[in-house]
């Protein structure tokens, strides 16, 4: 009954948390979704006791991730150049991923925070998908806004989830 409870907790908290950044996206017209917000929220859906699942942990990393895949195109020349869907791989591009994933990795484990979802933020920007002002905008936004969300998440889930039957007979002895 426990996991049953909990898949269809994660079924419509997971859900409802992506569409209520999917309507802001739709109502404000910029680019709210993005990948790597799906592997943030089912982090903390599916392990929120995890280090890497703690609101701090997704900022870091996602901001991070930014910074490192900005610098990234910076460093290769490729800030304003199409992105690689558009390019193609490139040999400037192969190393502004490469770059911009070992500098999040490295620079999260100096700050000692984790979030391996960082890790497809980092790429979406230095693959160039997400680059303009707006865009990059719209990322720090986005992840502060599920931030919330998931805070949100992890102060119903003990509400939603306690086995109220069981608590009742541990209360009574």
């Amino acid at each position: 009954m426990r996991v049953t409870r909990a898949a269809a907790f994660d079924l419509v908290v997971g859900g409802l948390g992506l569409a209520v950044i999917g309507v802001l996206a739709v109502a404000s017209g910029q680019p709210l979704l993005f990948p790597s917000l799906g592997p943030t929220l089912m982090l903390v859906l599916d392990s929120p006791h995890l280090p890497s699942a703690r609101p701090v942990d997704a900022l870091a990393g996602h901001y991070i991730g930014v910074a490192a895949g900005l610098a990234s195109l910076a460093l290769t020349g490729l800030l304003g150049v199409p992105s690689v869907i558009e390019q193609g791989a490139t040999a400037p591009r192969v190393v502004a991923a490469a770059l911009s994933l070992g500098l999040t990795a490295a620079v999260l484990r100096l700050v000692r925070r984790s979030h391996p979802p960082a890790g497809a933020t980092t790429l979406i920007v230095s693959l160039g998908l997400m680059t303009s002002p707006t865009q990059i905008a719209a990322i720090v936004v986005s992840v502060a806004l599920l931030v919330l969300i998931c805070l949100g998440i992890n102060s119903i889930r003990p509400l939603v989830l306690t086995d109220r039957r069981r608590a009742a007979k541990e209360t009574d002895l």
